[in-house]
């Protein structure tokens, strides 16, 4: 049997025309290579090389390359996922099972380009927290007629995180899928948590999909904060009689009473990222697909002991000053993927001063347009008026905050997007394009994540 290799990564973001080369080891007659399941070249002989055109959007796709035999069968594929997340480690899931066949425990086993250690390890089965005992964890006695997510996540200190999504029981049986895609469904109204997402909500290919699992689950959200908003931020809470205080890393509102919600406290399963636009100095631009995912440095990531949404937005600050132009639509093209990567609830939050100068590779209407694609929902807060003269903004006249009221406001409608999605769970790997809502359930009100935000 051959076997096939991509000698070309698209590991950062990618469009237009590139290069791409293959691998072949062993006997094959041809080599048929497709984009999104059309077949743009087909090669007889080595090199196994060609070029590929993803076209002027920055989009995902799915690049495979198909080995055939003399009779045109197929003996062997491998496939790459372009302009989705691309880990820089991974963690396997191994099942252990009773003499009946029913999963008892599981095994962890990860590995990390870097060597280190994960930080922090998560495991749930079903959305409920399970603790972990060197690398393995015992599954609490579930109902093995109905099927079940199995999720684990490492976080290394480097800020590297690794998950692994799994599903079994059920029409599965006892077997372990770990090839399933999380969808992110906006559910109308203010769902309750125990809300899900009903079974023919989906359609895979044009067909109804099974869903193996909904779930609340944790949610990310990434922040790309210009320079220049800091200080409209620190004025606004000075107008509005703010205080910092208390030592505990909280705001303390000194507003008569009534008048102003204060700090706005995170959701306990939110997790708050800052992803600096400055490009750092590693790669020229993102067309360097090897620096592209590293281009940006980012804070750790905060969570709601440490803080309210008013403190973390005005006390989080760069480290080391910075000459350097921000980069406003390539940071958040690269948040995008960093609010992909935890296959759960995510949004991608813009916060702007006067719209300065962009010199990003990518347009700032392509970046509304992959974010879009991949289900990210965009949120933009402007702390400045925009000047009448100003040209035609890509990401649109977002939401003023001139009040720290404003500033609640607006929290309060990130809040409700973010408690309103609901993961559903597809058996196999799918391109985020192969996926709709079926007609009932648009017409019921549901929505991928960032759709049609009240």
């Amino acid at each position: 049997m051959p076997e096939l290799a991509f000698l070309t990564l698209f590991l950062g973001l990618v469009s237009g025309v590139q290069p791409v080369a293959v691998s072949v080891v062993g006997d094959v007659a041809r080599l048929e290579l497709s984009l999104d399941g059309k077949t743009f070249t087909t090669l007889q002989q080595p090199p196994w090389r060609a070029t590929v055109d993803f076209g002027p959007q920055l989009l995902p796709h799915t690049l495979s390359a198909r080995a055939l035999d003399a009779a045109g069968k197929e003996l062997t594929r491998t496939v790459q996922w372009i302009n989705l997340p691309r880990p820089a480690a991974e963690v396997e899931l191994q099942l252990e099972r009773d003499p009946t066949g029913v999963p008892r425990a599981a095994r962890l086993v990860w590995q990390n380009l870097t060597g280190e250690a994960p930080q922090k390890i998560t495991v749930s089965l079903d959305g409920r927290a399970l603790v972990p005992v060197d690398r393995r964890v015992e599954l609490p006695a579930v109902d093995p007629t109905l099927p079940h997510v199995l999720s684990a996540e490492l976080r290394f200190g480097s800020g590297v995180v690794a998950r692994r999504d799994a599903a079994f029981g059920g029409d599965l049986g006892t077997e372990l899928r770990t090839e399933i895609t999380a969808v992110p469904v906006r559910l109308p109204g203010r769902p309750k948590p125990e809300a899900t997402v009903p079974q023919n909500a989906l359609l895979l290919g044009g067909a109804p999909a099974v869903i193996s699992a909904s779930e609340l689950g944790a949610a990310r959200l990434i922040v790309v904060r210009d320079p220049t908003a800091l200080a409209p931020l620190l004025r606004l809470f000075n107008r509005g009689g703010v205080a910092y205080g208390g030592g505990r890393g909280r705001l303390t509102p000194s507003f008569p009473s009534g008048s102003s919600p204060g700090d706005v406290p995170l959701d306990p399963l939110l997790t708050l990222r800052f992803l600096w636009p400055q490009a750092a100095p590693r790669g020229s631009s993102l067309g360097d697909q090897r620096a592209a995912i590293k281009l940006f440095d980012g804070s750790r990531e905060f969570g709601a002991a440490d803080g309210g949404m008013f403190w973390l937005l005005t006390h989080v600050l760069e480290p080391g000053a910075s000459n350097r132009k921000p980069q406003i639509a390539d940071a958040l093209a690269v948040a995008g993927l960093q609010a992909l990567g935890g296959n759960g609830r995510r949004a991608v939050l813009l916060l702007l001063a006067d719209e300065p100068d962009d010199p990003s590779q990518y347009e700032g209407a392509r970046i509304v347009e992959y974010l879009r694609a991949v289900h990210v929902p965009l949120f933009v807060w402007r702390l400045e008026h925009r000047k009448r003269d100003a040209r035609p903004s890509p990401w649109g006249e977002g939401e003023y905050l001139g009040t720290p009221s404003a500033l609640a406001a607006a929290a309060s409608r990130l809040d409700r997007e973010l408690s309103g999605q609901r993961v559903a769970w597809i058996d196999g790997a799918h391109a985020p394009s192969e996926i709709a809502l079926a007609p009932a359930a648009f017409a019921a009100g549901l929505r991928f994540a960032g759709e049609e935000m009240e």
